[in-house]
């Protein structure tokens, strides 16, 4: 039945299914396999320069076996299946860059690592010396201008030009008249006139994103819907003061302090175009995002249908709000986007005033909100927010990022806000002492909350959150993503002596009663930097059945030496990431080597699976959290070995954790054990300070499909 459905249907499907789903669904039968092989290809992203040579391979037999059998035009070669490609790679040649052309010849999605622009820069002279000389070249290679205007020209939509360290004008640089300009005057955008998704990263210090700088843009690509920009500086207004006549009687007129409004108003009717086909903007940079109302008079006559926004300032340093913007900016921006439906201020705090406004046009519309500062944002701001008694905006929130803690400490943009406004929220009796009462506040303005973010500059395990807090008053959240939070249970929990009664049940995995509660719809959890304490994972256990997804980045068990247990005898999980799991304190030297893996019933016979991660590299980090990426310079492990442990070796293993014991001795059974057993045991490769210092993980489930440990997958589905 499945067969016989138009392509379009099949395609909904297959947005449901995994790389697993896909992969198994394959193997079927050759029907099933010609469809699902075309959508297996789909999405393509390649890390290594082997995954590279292995794919150009593939596609090129599968072309050769094409073409021999052209009688047979069902199927199509697999390079043509290909419709988004991600090349994450150092460097990339012409050769190969051509061969990409060749064999996919309908990307709609482009992604290029800065790398590769970075190598296609530069020419090497005398390449067959041994000590090889690369010269910046005049001109780009007609390969990449090739690339670029043989997709643009026709079916290319979305487009990611990754220019990071890209510096000086020598180089792929920008200004304000072009965009994306090289030496020999080719323009990239040009070649791109159907794009409608875009995104601008690494752009460097020679460039200042300005109204004039969109407005660029969007001559080139016309038909744009979302646009993403990465920049170093972002100076909304700084094209105003120089590229037009701004004096007014003999005086220069500044248009940053917003005292000549109606003029500046009337500057940018003049000089910008609507973009009716835009409904999503993003604007990243160092210097100019913490201004952010400096862009919403642009952004309301420039884009009508706007529907997300969205503001990062990743500099150290930053802006207060002007004291002195008018309220009026706020209302203009708010009247001429009447289809807002997501807002996000990373690092770049709003105005309270913002939300006073929005509370009078009544709006409900918003369904998306992310608001995040590394300063404690002041009290003032949340009872603007969250006090149901004076606004109600929120009532349709789905999504919410928020942190960190509110201050009671009043900031110098407080006193010179609007008095009334400012009156109207003070007057309000809530009071914002403690993690749990931001808790019952987001639940009683966010009732139809679906996925929650909670994020904290430093884990403060003085002020920890309460997980059945957090499951109680929000008792619709699908996802929770929590960031450098403390997390605790409000009560200890049971003993063991814990009397069964009616009210009581008990899994034979858990090691105490637990009392009756609701279940709970929440199915995925992530932890990035986060601590907690005993018995947390078994309450989320007990009340979340249906918790499909696990991300534990950086964790720490606060409450536990030798030992972090995450024991969820409950869930059968489809994905578990575990990475750099610590106990007691997050210290980067004490790398947990030794994982215990089991369901309740293994768990309940000690028969669990054990693995030992014999090899592992430190790196960088990049990793997720809810829709943002962030960069770690932590060295954390990376595995690049797992051994699975022998009975004797799990035996010998659990004579060492059974007490402590003195270095000198561990080493005396070491090589008592080798001798009398194997010497190539894995034994060999122990260390104590691995097993008394760093101890090890205890993680129990019902069921996991993919499990995978410091980025190395160790279990396969079953």
């Amino acid at each position: 039945m499945l067969l016989q459905a138009p392509f379009e249907i099949i395609e909904i499907v297959n947005s449901y299914l995994t790389i697993q789903d896909r992969t198994e669904l394959v193997r079927v039968s050759k029907d099933f396999q010609s469809i699902f092989t075309q959508l297996l290809y789909r999405f393509i992203t390649i890390t290594t320069y082997k995954q590279l040579q292995q794919l150009l391979y593939l596609f090129q037999q599968s072309e050769e076996y094409h073409y021999n059998n052209s009688r047979n035009h069902q199927h199509r070669p697999l390079g043509h299946c290909v419709y988004q490609l991600s090349i994450l790679l150092d460097a990339l040649t012409e050769h190969e860059l051509n061969q990409v052309k060749h064999f996919c010849p309908c990307l709609q999605t482009i992604h290029i690592d800065w790398r590769i622009w970075n190598y296609l820069a530069y020419r090497i002279e005398e390449p067959n010396s041994t000590v090889r000389n690369y010269f910046p070249r005049r001109e780009w290679p007609s390969t990449v201008v090739d690339f670029i205007s043989y997709y643009g020209s026709c079916r290319l939509s979305s487009l990611t030009l990754d220019i990071h360290r890209m510096h000086g004008k020598s180089r792929l640089s920008m200004s304000k008249e072009e965009i994306i300009r090289t030496t020999g005057g080719r323009n990239i955008l040009c070649n791109t006139p159907y794009l409608r998704h875009l995104t601008l990263m690494g752009l460097n210090q020679y460039v200042n994103v300005s109204f004039e700088f969109i407005e660029s843009i969007h001559r080139l690509c016309p038909l744009l819907e979302t646009l993403a920009i990465d920049a170093y500086q972002a100076e909304a207004l700084s094209d105003y003061s120089t590229t037009t006549d701004n004096t007014v009687n003999g005086e220069e007129d500044n248009f940053n302090d917003f005292n000549n409004l109606p003029r500046l108003f009337n500057l940018m009717t003049t000089c910008t175009t609507p973009s009716p086909h835009m409904r999503s903007f993003h604007l990243k940079s160092q210097y100019g995002a913490d201004r952010y109302y400096e862009w919403l008079p642009f952004l309301a006559l420039k884009y009508p249908n706007l529907q997300s926004l969205d503001f990062h300032h990743a500099g150290t340093s930053k802006d207060m709000i002007a004291p002195f913007c008018p309220i009026s900016i706020y209302q203009h921006f708010l009247s001429s986007c009447p289809h807002i439906r997501s807002m996000k201020w990373n690092n770049a705090a709003p105005d309270f005033r913002f939300f006073h406004e929005l509370n009078k046009l009544k709006y409900s519309g918003l369904s998306q909100l992310e608001i995040y500062d590394q300063v404690a944002l002041p009290d003032l701001f949340y009872r603007a927010l969250f006090d149901c008694q004076y606004i109600n905006i929120l009532e349709h929130i789905t999504e919410l990022t928020l942190g960190p803690l509110p201050t009671k400490n009043v900031n110098h943009q407080q006193h010179e806000a609007d008095n009334n406004s400012e009156r109207a929220i003070r007057s309000s009796s809530k009071v914002w002492s403690s993690p749990d009462d931001l808790i019952k506040a987001i639940g009683e303005a966010c009732p139809k909350l679906l996925h929650l973010e909670l994020r904290e500059p430093h884990c403060n395990i003085s002020m920890p959150f309460k997980i059945d807090t957090i499951l109680n008053h929000c008792p619709r959240l699908k996802s929770l993503s929590l960031n450098r939070i403390a997390l605790r249970l409000s009560t200890p929990p049971p003993s063991m002596s814990a009397e069964a009664s009616g009210s009581v049940l008990l899994h034979p995995s858990l090691p105490f009663a637990m009392p009756v509660l609701n279940d709970h719809p929440l199915r995925k959890l992530v932890m990035h930097h986060c601590s907690s304490f005993d018995g947390v994972f078994t309450h989320i256990s007990y009340r979340c059945r249906d918790l499909k997804e696990l991300e534990l980045f950086a964790f720490t068990q606060r409450d536990r030496r030798y030992k972090v247990q995450i024991h969820m005898p409950y869930q059968s999980f489809t994905n578990v990431q575990l990475h750099g799991l610590r106990t007691e304190t997050f210290d980067l030297e004490r790398r947990i080597r030794f994982f215990s893996i089991s369901d309740a019933t293994q768990q309940q016979q000690q028969t669990a699976n054990w693995y030992y991660m014999k090899e592992f590299h430190l790196c960088d980090q990049q990793t997720t959290c809810g829709r943002n990426t962030y960069h770690y310079r932590c060295c954390l492990e990376t595995a690049n070995q797992f051994n699975a442990l022998t009975g004797s070796e799990v035996c010998f293993l659990r004579q060492l954790l059974a007490r402590p014991m003195a270095w000198e001795e561990v080493e005396l059974m070491k090589r008592e054990f080798l001798e009398r057993q194997c010497s190539n045991s894995t034994i060999a490769y122990w260390q104590p300070k691995d097993i008394y210092d760093a101890g090890y993980v205890d993680f129990v489930c019902s069921k996991v499909d993919r499990l995978v440990i410091n980025k190395k997958r160790i279990l396969n589905d079953e």
